[in-house]
């Protein structure tokens, strides 16, 4: 199992650190606070609670973070299958190569 921490999350999230740990406060994101950790204990989110929150509350419209290079992939695919430009295809073949 993946763990994210705060920091991971917010930048998946694309909010600020302080609305993760208010997500985390109000219930809406689970996440675990393992002991062991000499100070500040540590608050990690595991990924199938960052995924479901995704999905139910900021992937209505947008693509799934996790998904990213699949979905660039795809449209690079779709664009060289139209587009008849020699050199506008050589750059999108050398960026799908890049993402394999």
């Amino acid at each position: 199992m993946q763990f994210y921490t705060v920091n991971e999350a917010a930048r998946l999230l694309k909010v600020s650190r302080a609305t993760v740990y208010r997500y985390i406060e109000l219930g809406h994101l689970p996440a675990v606070q393992p002991g062991g950790y000499e100070g500040k204990r540590k608050i990690l989110i595991p990924e199938e609670s960052l995924q479901a929150f995704l999905r139910a509350n900021l992937l209505r419209h947008s693509p799934d973070p996790f998904k990213k290079k699949t979905a660039i992939k795809e449209i690079l695919e779709k664009a060289l299958s139209v587009d008849d430009t020699r050199e506008l295809k050589g750059f999108i073949r050398l960026l799908l190569q890049s993402l394999k």
